[in-house]
């Protein structure tokens, strides 16, 4: 991992944990816990995914969908997937002429 890559990731976290405080009225410790104790901080850490590169916005999404169990029960993916890395197996096939 570069130098640009864990700053993009520490921006990134950062972001997310000032969000928390500013929307939800979160403690600062309590977010960083909520982020640090998150699957996208751990998918954030993995370069491969590329999620650092994301707008904090999408990431805040992200991190919404993963902390709002409601969703995940009609969702056409494993609940313990996140839906922006996840391909639904109930895609329809390809258009065929």
């Amino acid at each position: 991992m570069s130098i640009k890559q864990k700053q993009l990731i520490e921006y990134a976290t950062q972001d997310l944990v000032a969000m928390l405080v500013e929307r939800e009225g979160r403690s600062i410790q309590d977010a960083m816990s909520i982020v640090y104790h998150s699957w996208l901080h751990e998918k954030l850490q993995d370069v491969e995914t590329g999620l650092y590169l994301e707008g904090s916005e999408y990431l805040y999404g992200l991190l919404m969908e993963e902390r709002d169990p409601a969703p995940a029960a009609s969702a056409p993916y494993p609940t313990n997937e996140s839906p922006a890395l996840c391909v639904a197996e109930s895609a329809p096939p390809p258009y065929k002429a």
